[in-house]
């Protein structure tokens, strides 16, 4: 009786260590994964929501990227446009500046004609002459930090794509991603254009509406006559093509001398005349000042648009947690307490065995 007694008991052990390993593992799993639905054997529903929820969460990880460089390019731009307005508002000082100074005479030229001049020799040793120079450098400055305003090769504030007008320039901003449809935010190439080299001056054929801010000349009246002055300041037209102002174009559009040349040619009423150029310079600041407020409201929902990202990336990770993620507490509870019932087992099939093998010993 002793012997069935303890073959019956070892028996038992063993059916409930088979049944505590199967248990065991899976239990093991769960609280290793830190998953309850790891697999679509634990439960196909669950298990393909939570995969698809996982999957959108990646590409929402990546559009989070996205936005980070969309903001650095906007940055970029708002303050390559900050720095360039800042030389322009100094131009506009030297032309007060200039207006308050003795006027020009017909001696302090080399020629009068024609006007479109590089340089003056004469009129360079004058004050006027060396203000002049002064312009010149601060608008090299100016060319200098727009065409610098570039981040990962885009740059919101020069069109260097002589195949697109700037209407067609604008570039996608990538603020969202939802079940396979990835938006976009399109920046307003009018609104941010200061050069682009697709212009053309209008004297020398084709002429673009959608010139860059600063890219066509300045119009406004010589005051006292029935002539008006086109003041450019960036670029000098070659052809078909645009060069801009910088140390290896060798373009220096002196634009003090050549009004001072206009204004002693046809006798312009000199005061009024700098006048309508200070006001040219303010309109051309005004565009760059909206230029920044649009930058601005660009940044501010680019900002908007991570927030709402990095909500969807939280929501997802919430939806995911429900279906498949395993309470851990409960599950390293179930771990021990599975643990502790194959220990047990593990010590009652020992005890059996010990008992059987005394049995035995009666027989020998």
């Amino acid at each position: 009786m002793t012997s069935i007694h303890t073959n019956s008991a070892a028996m038992s052990a063993l059916a409930i260590m088979r049944s505590t390993n199967s248990d065991l593992d899976r239990q093991q799993d769960v609280v290793s994964s830190g998953y309850r639905v790891a697999t679509a054997s634990d439960g196909a529903a669950y298990w393909s929501i939570g995969t698809t929820m996982r999957s959108e969460n990646k590409a929402l990880a990546s559009v989070g990227d996205s936005i980070s460089l969309s903001h650095a390019i906007v940055d970029t731009a708002y303050n390559g446009l900050d720095t360039a307005m800042g030389y322009m508002e100094s131009i506009r000082d030297i032309f007060i500046t200039a207006k308050s100074m003795p006027a020009s005479a017909e001696d302090d030229f080399e020629n009068l004609w024609p006007n479109g001049v590089i340089g003056d020799k004469y009129f360079s040793k004058t004050d006027l002459g060396k203000l002049d120079h002064s312009i010149n450098e601060l608008l090299a400055g100016a060319t200098a930090a727009i065409k610098a305003s570039s981040f990962s090769g885009v740059n919101l504030l020069y069109n260097s794509d002589l195949s697109v007008g700037i209407e067609q320039s604008g570039k996608n901003l990538v603020i969202g991603y939802h079940k396979g449809d990835i938006r976009t935010l399109v920046t307003d190439p009018l609104k941010t254009t200061l050069f682009s080299d697709e212009h053309q001056d209008h004297l020398m054929g084709s002429y673009y509406e959608d010139t860059g801010l600063l890219d066509s000349s300045m119009q406004f009246s010589l005051e006292g006559t029935f002539h008006t002055h086109g003041m450019t300041f960036f670029n000098s037209v070659f052809g078909s093509g645009v060069q801009y102002l910088s140390e290896s174009a060798n373009v220096n559009p002196n634009p003090l001398l050549k009004l001072e040349k206009e204004i002693v040619k046809w006798g312009a009423d000199r005061g009024a005349t700098y006048d309508n150029a200070i006001n040219a310079i303010e309109g051309k600041l005004d565009g760059m000042r909206d230029g920044m407020a649009y930058l601005g409201s660009v940044q501010n929902a680019l900002d908007t648009y991570d927030e709402l990202n990095a909500r969807w990336q939280d929501n997802y990770d919430r939806g995911v947690g429900r279906l498949v993620d395993a309470d851990m507490e409960e599950a390293s509870s179930r771990l021990g307490a599975l643990q502790t019932q194959q220990q047990l087992a593990i010590q009652s099939l020992n005890i059996a065995n010990s008992q059987f093998a005394t049995v035995l010993q009666l027989f020998n």
